[in-house]
């Protein structure tokens, strides 16, 4: 996630012998709600088979749609949550 088109800033650093993939979400409201579901799927996927644990960045988010922010959650929890 480092092209002007990426909703999301992503990258992995080494950690000992681990990898950690770090994920950036500027704010819940991007130019493209689909595009950016899209995006933040494909990065998990992507983090998943090459990472050993991942950071992700809200500070400074400046807000936007809670829906699109529990969507993300929903990706990333492996339990039903309220």
């Amino acid at each position: 996630g480092g092209r002007v088109t990426d909703e999301f800033l992503s990258g992995t650093f080494p950690l000992g012998s681990a990898t950690i993939g770090f994920l950036r979400i500027p704010n819940f409201t991007p130019r493209s709600a689909n595009n950016a579901i899209l995006q933040f799927w494909a990065e998990i996927d992507a983090f998943e088979l090459t990472t050993s644990a991942l950071v992700i960045d809200i500070t400074n988010n400046g807000g936007g749609n809670g829906c699109l922010a529990e969507l993300y959650m929903q990706s990333l929890a492996r339990r039903p949550f309220w």
